[in-house]
């Protein structure tokens, strides 16, 4: 077949697409190879939808080499990027191709094609899809919206992120390094070189030992793209790059979704983007995203400036969206109706801190105030809390009821009896015995106590405000106190226990710790996350309010 062959389309019903585009459908890379050796002009031939072959091998992705040998085969164009299809519309198909790259995950081919090609860090469609929008997205591609532990944090900031293999930096100062490992002499830049690829070559193998090493890098990634975009964006002006954010609303999505990186990348380089922060804080406060939210609460002249603007059109400050119920998705993260309550009052207590009194009673344009909105949209969740509340403290009552029965009755039954006539335990002077009437007195009391908390609750006003700190409290001191009660009475039971059937089992010892440690252990399992929850949730405070809220430093 002739070269020119090759470059013959199908029919329009086909998409007038050629050879190649279906090859790299197929996913055969020795295919690709061959057709790409023959003619190299495939590369550039789109059908009648503007597609290249790299655009269908990214879209279908059967194979990743595909796509890699296709991104390396393509020509090494400069700005303004004219003279190649793959540019053409003011690269919106070069966005399309790098938000389906990065929607695939396919993180290692973005920063090749990156590397080569700048351009496409900033580029979008006409609708505003490209790679800023995807990352705006997904807050689990960054280190603050994934659950990494220490180690995995550790890991995060000493992993490298490559390209073709050999490390890369997309920041200036990386740039002045390889050149300065290009002027040194031959020798020591091969030792340098040998050096970066030992390195490289230890992650790979440590990637494939370890699959979540693999996962630790992909979220890297994604942050070493938002530099690439500053680095990209830092040719042009001030009001060039405002014009880019009020036109792709990036922050908001960034904001709406927990995406905290995206916009402290961006607010580093340009500080300027922190006027026109109102929208962003307003989605953060709407979709209760404390860690956007966190950036703007300390109580300086220009974040209040930002929390003091509302809405145009409903006239609504960001007091009101406080107000607002949160989203299921944040409101449903929270364990149960009363911590939910808990976490929607706390919200408004924070974002009314940020306000003047007078901007606190600010009517919108329906003449509602936002304590007003927050009560009329929170009036389904204060009945589903308070009944959650009055039935969590009826049964926990049930069980120290009996519990405190027990525990009491024991004291006149006591193990082996009495010396007859003078009412004196037989096993007084035992050392067991003490353990004994200590877990019970222990028992009995916390019992009682956990009586009376439970019972202030089912006996409380049910207010919105009772259910910020009050009732929380009463209920991790009805919880703490029947947990104690449990283990004192599960003590008292296995002190027994040994008293009774030490001389006839020597071995009774272990068995019965194993026996009464099982209904401990098991309330621990059940009720100590929730119990730790209330805890975190209302005990620890900070100047902002709940312990939730801090001032994160944007700089």
């Amino acid at each position: 077949m002739a070269t020119g062959d090759l470059e013959i389309k199908t029919d329009k019903q086909s998409r007038k697409r050629t050879a190649l585009h279906y090859a790299v459908v197929s996913g055969s890379l020795p295919i690709v190879r061959t057709l790409v050796e023959k003619n190299g002009k495939l590369m550039e031939i789109v059908d009648d939808k503007k597609y290249s072959p790299l655009h269908e091998a990214a879209y279908y992705f059967e194979s990743k080499e595909v796509v890699r040998y296709l991104i390396s085969k393509m020509p090494d164009v400069t700005p303004p990027y004219k003279d190649s299809p793959f540019f053409a519309d003011d690269c919106s198909k070069g966005a399309e191709l790098i938000a389906r790259l990065v929607d695939s995950r396919a993180y290692d081919i973005c920063l090749q094609l990156l590397v080569k090609y700048p351009i496409l860090a900033t580029a979008t469609t006409y609708c505003g899809k490209g790679m800023l929008n995807e990352l705006s997205l997904r807050p689990s591609g960054f280190l603050s919206g994934s659950k990494l532990g220490y180690l995995g944090r550790c890991i995060y900031k000493i992993i490298p992120v490559e390209s073709n293999g050999k490390p890369r930096d997309s920041s200036s100062k990386g740039d002045l390094e390889n050149q300065r490992v290009k002027e040194q002499p031959t020798l020591l830049r091969h030792l340098t070189q040998v050096m970066h690829w030992i390195n490289g070559a230890s992650w790979t193998a440590i990637e494939q030992l370890v699959p979540w090493v693999k996962r630790i890098k992909d979220e890297k990634y994604e942050h070493t793209f938002l530099k690439i975009a500053c680095k990209e964006m830092s040719g042009w002006s001030q009001k060039d790059i405002s014009s880019f954010f009020q036109k792709f609303p990036y922050f908001r999505a960034a904001a709406q979704n927990g995406a905290v990186e995206f916009i402290t990348t961006f607010f580093k380089d340009f500080p300027h983007l922190v006027r026109d922060g109102e929208s962003i804080l307003g989605e953060a406060v709407l979709h209760r995203q404390e860690k956007v939210f966190n950036l703007f609460i300390e109580g300086t002249a220009t974040m209040k400036h930002l929390a003091a603007d509302y809405d145009s059109v409903t006239k609504d400050n960001i007091l009101h969206k406080a107000a607002r119920l949160a989203p299921y998705p944040q409101l449903s993260s929270v364990a149960c109706p009363a911590l939910q309550m808990q976490r929607e009052l706390q919200w408004f207590r924070a974002v009314e801190d940020l306000l003047n009194p007078t901007q606190r009673f600010y009517r919108n344009q329906k003449g509602e105030t936002p304590r007003e909105i927050f009560t009329i949209e929170h009036r389904k969740l204060l009945s589903d809390a308070v009944l959650w509340m009055k039935d969590t403290s009826n049964s926990c009552m049930v069980v120290t009821a009996l519990i405190a029965t027990v525990l009491f009755s024991s004291v006149f039954a006591v193990p082996g009896g009495n010396v007859e006539g003078k009412g004196i335990p037989l096993f007084l002077q035992e050392k067991v015995f003490i353990l004994f009437a200590a877990s019970d007195a222990v028992g009995l009391f916390s019992s009682t106590t956990s009586i009376l908390m439970f019972l202030s609750i089912l006996t409380a006003r049910y207010a919105e405000e009772d259910f910020l700190y009050s009732l929380p409290k009463r209920l991790i001191l009805g919880f703490a106190s029947l947990f104690l009660a449990i283990a004192s009475m599960m003590v008292a039971f296995g002190a027994t226990l040994y008293m009774v059937l030490r001389e006839r089992f020597k071995w009774i010892f272990i068995p019965i710790i194993v026996i009464t440690s099982i209904p401990v252990l098991l309330f621990v399992k059940l009720q100590l996350p929730l119990f730790f929850y209330m805890v975190r949730s209302t005990m620890v405070r900070s100047k902002y309010g709940s312990g939730i809220f801090h001032h994160k430093k944007i700089w």
